[in-house]
């Protein structure tokens, strides 16, 4: 399938960009010894007619939503929604962002309909096209682990190995793209490149934007609840935790030392509506054998991890663990909730993660994207994305001397870049 070509202007290099070095990371605010993620998503939408049915990028920092593109028709334009970024960049930038995401959703809609070919699918139904990518500075200023995968309905599609310079195929029908990207040896390292470099940069940069709004961290409030069973020999125990930022957050039932985590169940972490997040996890228990339970609960703002166990007619109280955590017996009224936080914290919300974990595989990241897609993670880029499928792409071409944006359609946010396709100089793609 041939890709059409995408005429438009050879942009100049954001200004935005030559500050970058300038700046460095001198100016970088204190961040409370925690690393820090700047990520993209985008996904791009079919539905049976012409055309891409919804065309959306969004971007953040940490686990807040900075930049969001909704480019259904070919219209629409990237968006500021913080404060700090709305206030600190211009109209150049703007427009710049807005170009590069016009351009990707020609992109995702050249790949939908190759896609449907490689995985012989009928144009009836509804399909989706996602990239996520991001970059992460680690407590210590430097650069840490990145990423930039692929997604096709909900499922993972490709990514790279960073490692090998390589690009990693989910099923066979992802075959045809991993041979025309491995075809050309630089993309691989071109991605790399971003994602250690220029994406870092821009992460360094929205740090300084966002200040104490970004590098804040508000610890957990905890409540214990419990429930009995409808026979009268069970009883659940609930613990939630809410009123907390970052979303980053581990938790676990224990048994007496042993741990329950394949046995509860969980929410995944919510965000709240005033940027917090909270989570909950629940298990069943025998009656009268409450005591033996505990939920250990870790995230960045408690230190030590404390542990919460459900107490019978006894008021709060704290002990140091033989494992090093603290914990806490409460007690409630006729099975009412019980709050616990430490003094001075602020009540959290739930946050994302699976079971007595942190993170989300890949698959179920791209699946819950596309699910909810109205309000995903990040975005935004400033290069064009050339086309995955095509044999031939011929990607929108602008200064190679961009950063990225972070996760979703693209790339990151300063600067230029042809992502899958080669660059050519004077604005054509090879």
């Amino acid at each position: 399938m041939e890709t059409p070509a995408w005429p438009g202007p050879r942009l100049p290099p954001p200004p935005w960009l030559l500050l970058l070095g300038l700046l460095g990371a001198a100016l970088l605010p204190d961040a409370c010894g925690r690393s820090h993620w700047l990520r993209y998503f985008t996904t791009g939408v079919t539905r049976p007619g012409p055309g891409l049915s919804e065309f959306t990028t969004v971007g953040y920092v940490d686990d807040v939503q900075f930049v969001r593109f909704d480019g259904n028709g070919g219209r629409g334009r990237m968006e500021p929604r913080t404060p700090w970024i709305r206030d600190n960049e211009g109209s150049e930038y703007w427009d710049w962002e807005t170009q590069k995401m016009r351009t990707w959703a020609q992109s995702f809609r050249v790949n939908l309909q190759s896609a449907l070919v490689y995985y012989n699918q009928s144009k009836e139904g509804s399909h989706s096209f996602q990239l996520m990518y991001g970059c992460q500075l680690r407590e210590d200023n430097t650069t840490g682990k990145g990423y930039w995968q692929y997604g096709y309905d909900g499922r993972d599609y490709l990514a790279l190995d960073k490692v090998t310079r390589s690009w990693t195929a989910a099923d066979a029908g992802a075959l045809n793209s991993k041979r025309k990207l491995e075809a050309d040896r630089t993309i691989a390292e071109r991605e790399k490149a971003y994602l250690d470099g220029q994406c870092i940069d821009a992460l360094r940069r929205y740090l300084r934007f966002g200040g104490p709004s970004l590098i804040r961290t508000d610890p957990p409030s905890v409540r214990v609840t419990r429930h009995l069973g409808p026979e009268g020999d069970e009883v659940t125990l609930r613990w939630r935790a809410f009123g907390f930022y970052p979303a980053d957050i581990r938790f676990k039932w224990e048994r007496e030392g042993e741990d329950m985590s394949q046995k509860m169940e969980y929410m995944d972490t919510r965000l709240r509506g005033d940027g917090k997040f909270q989570k909950w996890a629940s298990l069943r228990v025998p009656q009268e054998e409450e005591q033996k339970y505990v939920c250990v609960v870790d995230h960045v703002g408690l230190a030590p991890p404390f542990a919460v166990r459900w107490g019978k007619g006894q008021k709060f109280r704290g002990a140091e663990s033989s494992r090093g955590f603290r914990v806490f017996e409460v007690q409630a009224e006729a099975g009412g909730p019980a709050i616990l936080h430490e003094e001075g914290s602020r009540a959290p919300e739930a946050t994302v993660g699976g079971a007595g974990g942190r993170g989300l595989t890949p698959g179920v990241i791209f699946a819950l994207f596309f699910q909810f897609q109205v309000h995903p993670h990040p975005s935004g880029s400033s290069w064009g994305l050339s086309s995955l499928f095509s044999s031939s792409p011929r990607p929108w071409s602008g200064s190679s001397s961009g950063g990225r944006g972070e996760q979703v359609g693209g790339r990151g946010e300063e600067g230029n870049r042809t992502g899958l396709g080669h660059q050519r100089k004077g604005g054509k793609s090879q």
